[in-house]
């Protein structure tokens, strides 16, 4: 699998990328900011964003991420990446996240994308997805499609 040679050595995380992350998890988005930030893809920042981010712990830093309520029966969301590799399951949603800074890379079936600012990454339902960080932290928009 091409995402095995990248190794955890190439990861490396600074005080000032952990006050970064702490800084994200604690501040609540603003939606507007958002929108002015990356008109290309206002369109679909819509709505609110709930008052509490979810919080995914790694050995490499933690996944953040806040869900922006447009009445969905999954709401897309807004988060943050460090610089790392981190293995998620999909479940029952197609998820297409539209990357708002940096690179993401993903792993998938022994291939390898990468998307950088507005380019999208799709991962199917069902799937267990590696997502690798290597350079800076990546802030992306995650929308989620029932597939069953």
């Amino acid at each position: 699998m091409i995402y095995n040679s990248i190794v955890m050595s190439d990861f490396k995380m600074d005080e000032s990328e952990a006050l970064e992350a702490v800084d994200f998890g604690c501040n609540k988005p603003d939606i507007h900011n958002l929108r002015a930030q990356h008109p290309d893809i206002a369109d679909i920042l819509f709505g609110s964003f709930k008052n509490l981010p979810n919080v995914y712990k790694f050995k490499q830093g933690m996944v953040i991420s806040w869900e922006l309520d447009q009445e969905k029966e999954k709401n897309p969301t807004y988060g943050r990446f460090p610089v790392g590799i981190f293995t998620f399951d999909t479940g029952k949603y197609r998820e297409e996240l539209t990357v708002l800074d940096g690179e993401l890379r993903m792993g998938l079936n022994g291939e390898l994308k990468v998307a950088s600012m507005y380019e999208k990454i799709i991962a199917p339902s069902n799937s267990k997805v590696k997502f690798i960080i290597q350079k800076t932290p990546v802030l992306y928009l995650c929308e989620y499609f029932f597939e069953g």
